[in-house]
């Protein structure tokens, strides 16, 4: 049974909502020198660098049954969504990305209800339906993007901007399928111990990835644009991944899985905050789209009156 949120909780859940709605200014960042499969690779290399020191201390504390579940947890929580943000940035503002990742909480109760077994109500449905609607306004109606490099404004066609939207939700899908799996089978596993496992999973493979990119060369020329935007993956890495990622595991294990990923009802205004500052166009869809999906997770996570 869920507990009911404490003071830590709320604090933790603040906290994620301030580094995660910050990460896609950091993505953009690092677009202006390295790709998106290398930004992702350098993301999870930082963070499963981080916390290695705990995965080789607590190894024999693992039991055989949660490697699944933790590999699962590090390919689907860490390793796609990680070439999937970047991706969607080439196109999409981040204003319109981080708005669509408001969606996890609604796939994480469809998804619960459809394959773990969570409780689902009438009120739920109709929640994300609304939450879906506020996603199709976000996706068709489009939005000027300001280059990472020049800061011109480029427009894209309607099916291009569609495309890398639908890649948001594609991250916010693997999302909920992580969340859902972390508070099924490894609720009881030090959050700690499942984030650096998680991220050790897919370290070798992205450090072999990465060295049949450009990042070794770009490295060694040692320019002024890669040292800062390798320093902003590297806070988005051992902050944004490394750090939240065991907090977030922390967070499922004090609440349940849809308080968790409730995080993003705060992550929308951080994100607004920052296109602003970066000079996007912020229009009525952007605004009416972020109010109608939040108005739908709060509807589909408000908990029933109980009548006697």
């Amino acid at each position: 049974m869920a507990r009911n949120p404490t003071v830590l909780a709320w604090s933790i859940l603040i906290f994620l909502a301030l580094v995660w709605g910050s990460s896609y200014i950091m993505m953009e960042q690092g677009l202006k020198v390295f790709s998106p499969t290398e930004i992702a690779g350098l993301r999870n290399v930082i963070a499963g660098l981080c916390l290695l020191p705990f995965a080789l201390l607590g190894y024999r504390k693992i039991h055989r049954k949660e490697w699944k579940y933790i590999v699962t947890i590090g390919v689907l929580g860490n390793a796609l969504p990680a070439i999937l943000f970047p991706l969607a940035l080439t196109v999409v503002t981040t204003s319109t990305a981080g708005i669509l990742n408001s969606l996890t909480p609604l796939f994480t109760l469809l998804l619960g209800a459809m394959l773990f077994g969570v409780p689902f109500t009438t009120r739920r449905i109709v929640g994300i339906l609304i939450g879906f609607a506020g996603a199709t306004l976000l996706i068709l109606f489009k939005s000027g993007k300001p280059d990472s490099i020049t800061g011109e404004v480029v427009e894209h066609s309607f099916w291009t901007h569609a495309a890398f939207a639908a890649l948001v939700v594609a991250a916010t899908v693997l999302y909920a399928i992580s969340t859902n799996v972390m508070k099924k089978h490894l609720n009881q596993t030090s959050p700690v111990l499942v984030s650096a496992f998680a991220l050790a999973s897919i370290l070798l493979p992205y450090s072999l990835y990465l060295l049949f990119t450009d990042v070794p060369r770009l490295i060694a020329e040692g320019s002024r644009e890669m040292w800062v935007a390798l320093g902003y993956i590297a806070v988005l890495g051992a902050i944004g991944t490394g750090f939240a990622l065991v907090l977030f595991n922390r967070l499922i294990q004090l609440t349940d899985a849809i308080f968790s990923t409730s995080v993003t009802y705060i992550m929308p205004i951080v994100v607004l905050i920052w296109g602003f500052q970066i000079g996007e166009e912020i229009g009525p869809a952007q605004i009416g789209g972020m109010i109608i999906i939040l108005a739908g997770v709060y509807l589909a996570n408000k908990k029933e009156t109980v009548r006697r």
